[in-house]
């Protein structure tokens, strides 16, 4: 199969996410989102970012998609990795001292409902073509 890499540099986290980290949102993501393979077609990114999957596919062909992701053959697809480093790349930007509104410290690496309306909002940003 052609793989085809539609990544803009702009999609690519610039924060250096250790390894450890990495690997636990992976596995977080997966056991969620029951995904059992390295890649992640746009119906389960669908269901992780809670956009409309017209919307996800509208962002990847006009290039504002934040997420790194490639098209095999026809259908568009984002690495799980990738998926995971952005979000690490996301919680690293927030301050280590932050703490969520229930009072708990923030562990990194867990996928929170935090971490998903900061990556629903930034898809919709770059959907608009907003700076921050």
């Amino acid at each position: 199969m052609e793989e085809q890499n539609n990544q803009t540099a702009a999609a690519t986290p610039s924060a250096i996410v250790p390894a450890e980290e990495l690997e636990r949102a992976s596995r977080a993501l997966a056991e969620k989102y029951k995904i059992d393979s390295a890649f992640v077609r746009v119906g389960v990114l669908s269901r992780i970012l809670g956009l409309a999957a017209p919307t996800i596919y509208a962002a990847m062909k006009t290039g504002r998609f934040p997420i790194p992701h490639r098209k095999v053959g026809s259908t568009p697809l984002v690495k799980l990795d990738d998926l995971a480093r952005w979000y690490c790349a996301e919680d690293l930007s927030r301050a280590p001292s932050s703490a969520r509104p229930d009072g708990e410290a923030h562990k990194p690496g867990v996928i929170d409902e935090i971490a998903k309306a900061k990556l629903v909002k930034t898809v919709l940003r770059e959907l608009r073509g907003e700076r921050e």
